[in-house]
């Protein structure tokens, strides 16, 4: 009879059910958790079909009045600006030989100045321009020609100059990079008119080839490269000397050779022939004279750069016409009205004005 008995659970089957339990409620209490967020999410989206469906009724019931109000807008911006006087950009690209960024930057800013008070005598004056010219100036507009790869560059160089126990990185570099002294410029002249930009390049670059600092400053920097060419001049001429004593060590040491023409006899020395890497005295002094040579040229380009404080590299193109503040905007004031018109008939459908007038009184608050 005992053999029919139940047999008790163990502690481990009651563990394993309660461990059943609690996950079914887990998963019982997500489930309930997602359905409510489900159902948020629907009467969301019934709401917003709701409001559409509203805001279209409202923009038919007040049709003439939204449209033709964004429609009066547009056309009287576009009459504004047919109304304003066209506005002409042309470009000149410059070459700064000399770190005076700051300076141009300023000039150019002081000319804007000038041009948008509509001073056409100052302006006209510094830039040597007759007034009937100068009048049409409406703007001056300088900008620099360094991209981020550009600037990349920048950084690579002088990371390498750098102390290494120095880290900055890029965007640092960046923040604090003077873009005003980068050696290629864009200069930018607005005006009414687009036959003003004949010789107007030379006229501007010259208001900076007059600037007294500017003077000294390429006085300063010519005297300092001229000195380093004579410098150079004088080691080539000491260098040939020393090359001459020492080819004619080398004639007393194994004798002349017969050249080709009888009357002419000579070492044959080849200097420049470098395939069998011969470490000669001879040889090395060829070097030095190579790299002397090609120091001397490239100061001698330095200073041809340099005999202009500004170098021309683009000159004016053709007058391009701009599109005005208006003609730009136009769309975005005529999409303005027709949002502010809409939402203005909105709360007067739902009555909202009202429930301001009711609950928004002195009396309402001291209730």
């Amino acid at each position: 009879m005992s053999d029919k008995l139940p047999k008790p659970n163990s502690p481990e089957d009651l563990d394993l059910g309660q461990f059943f339990n609690q996950l079914e409620k887990i998963f019982t209490s997500i489930g309930k958790f997602f359905s409510k967020i489900l159902l948020f999410l629907i009467l969301i989206l019934k709401k917003l079909g709701i409001f559409l469906l509203y805001t279209i009724n409202i923009i038919r019931k007040h049709f003439v009045k939204i449209i033709g109000s964004a429609v009066v807008v547009y056309v009287l911006m576009m009459f504004l600006d047919r109304s304003l006087p066209a506005v002409y950009q042309s470009n000149i690209i410059i070459s700064q030989n000399f770190q005076t960024g700051e300076l141009i930057y300023n000039n150019i800013s002081r000319l804007n100045s000038i041009a948008k008070a509509r001073d056409s005598v100052a302006l006209g004056k510094r830039l040597n321009l007759p007034s009937t010219d100068a009048v049409n100036i409406v703007g001056l507009e300088i900008n620099d020609n360094a991209n981020e790869n550009v600037i990349l560059e920048k950084y690579y160089e002088y990371v390498q100059v750098v102390d290494s126990t120095l880290h900055i990185s890029f965007a640092t570099f960046k923040e604090n990079y003077d873009l005003e002294n980068y050696k290629i410029q864009t200069i930018s002249v607005f005006s009414h008119s687009p036959n003003i930009y004949d010789g107007l390049s030379n006229r501007l670059l010259s208001a900076f080839e007059e600037n007294k600092f500017f003077v000294e400053l390429q006085k300063q920097e010519l005297a300092l490269i001229q000195d380093n060419i004579t410098v150079y001049e004088k080691m080539l001429i000491d260098s040939e000397e020393l090359q001459d004593n020492y080819i004619d060590l080398l004639k007393k040491y194994y004798g002349q050779s017969e050249s080709l023409d009888p009357q002419n006899t000579t070492l044959n020395l080849n200097l420049s022939n470098t395939k069998d890497k011969i470490n000669t005295k001879e040889f090395e002094i060829f070097k030095e004279q190579k790299e002397i040579r090609l120091m001397i040229a490239e100061l001698n380009n330095e200073l041809k750069d340099k005999s202009q404080v500004i170098s021309l590299l683009s000159d004016f193109s053709p007058a391009v016409k701009i599109d005005s503040a208006i003609a730009i905007n136009k769309n975005k004031y005529t999409i303005t009205v027709f949002i502010v018109l809409l939402f203005f008939f909105i709360l007067k459908e739902i009555k909202l004005l009202d429930i301001i007038s009711i609950y928004g009184s002195k009396d309402k608050l001291l209730e």
